[in-house]
């Protein structure tokens, strides 16, 4: 979404057959976690890392804080990964889909139960 790819319109897309979007609070961490290694890669240019960060830093959805989804964490400490534990918990909680483009975080909320929308990354 924030490197405006073809995967992203399909994620806003999708995000906007869905109520408002909700992220763990550590949302914007992994987000430039993510420009930054693609930078570092080489695959995008340092004007489309602030690009993309003034959009992260903009994007319109709610931020749950991560502190009280800890305890529901360990419960899953041996199905999913660190991060994707919280937008999985999210979902579960809330109801709601999970859009992703990790084909194994997408995996790992299907085998929980929790209905998610893989997209093939750009």
């Amino acid at each position: 979404m924030a490197l405006d790819t073809s995967a992203g319109a399909l994620i806003l897309e999708r995000l906007g057959a869905e109520s408002a979007p909700l992220v763990p609070d550590a949302f914007d961490a992994d987000a430039y976690a993510g420009i930054r290694q693609m930078y570092r890669r080489q695959r995008i240019g340092r004007a489309d890392v602030l690009a993309a960060v003034s959009y992260v830093h903009t994007f319109p959805a709610e931020r749950v804080a991560v502190r009280p989804l800890l305890t529901a964490a360990v419960t899953l400490v041996d199905e999913v990964g660190a991060h994707d534990v919280f937008y999985i918990l999210l979902a579960m909680q809330r109801g709601c889909a999970l859009v992703t483009c990790d084909r194994g975080q997408a995996q790992a909320a299907t085998d929980l139960g929790v209905r998610a929308v893989y997209i093939p990354p750009a």
